[in-house]
This record gives C-alpha cells, sequence and structure tokens, in this order.
C-alpha cells in the first residue's frame, strides 16, 4: 500500500472547492426549478450532490494515481457533510 501526504493547506483547498462547487449547483438547481415552476423537490438532492464516492474514487484513482484518490476522498468528505446537513434540510423545508 502507498502512503500519501496531503498538506493542511491541500486539504483546506480542496474543502473549499468542494464547498463552492456544492453551493453553486445548488443555487443553479434552485433557480433552474424556480424558472420551469417545478414542485418537483425530490430533484434537487441527486442534481446536487454528485455519485463521488461509488463512481469517483476508481475514476479517480485510474486517472490520477493514489495522490488523486487521497484528494477525491477530502472532496468526498465535504460532499457527505454538507448532504447529511444541508441535504437534511433541504428535503424537511417546505
Amino acid at each position: 500500500m502507498q502512503a500519501v501526504t496531503l498538506t493542511v493547506t491541500d486539504f483546506m483547498t480542496i474543502a473549499g472547492a468542494a464547498l463552492a462547487i456544492i453551493l453553486i449547483m445548488a443555487l443553479f438547481v434552485f433557480l433552474l426549478l424556480k424558472l420551469t415552476n417545478s414542485d418537483k423537490k425530490g430533484l434537487y438532492l441527486p442534481m446536487v450532490f454528485g455519485n463521488t464516492s461509488y463512481l469517483g474514487y476508481p475514476v479517480a484513482l485510474f486517472a490520477f494515481g493514489m495522490d488523486g484518490l487521497s484528494r477525491a476522498v477530502v472532496y468526498d468528505m465535504m460532499n457527505a457533510l454538507v448532504i447529511f446537513s444541508l441535504g437534511i434540510y433541504i428535503v424537511h423545508h417546505k
């Protein structure tokens, strides 16, 4: 097994970029659903949050090696944090 070193700066940069991507997608999907007068709130979460674990990990490992996989894990950690906090709010908000 190969060890990968990830600096705090890299971690914070990736986490910040992940948060920015998620928030931009959330705003885009919100506006899209408002413009189309869609009442399908169930589409919101799958359109904002991608399948970054089961699909993303093998792709990151294949394309970028262990360094890319470690960065994909950081991205996925932020994705999971937001979906299990903001995602729950979105589902229960009327």
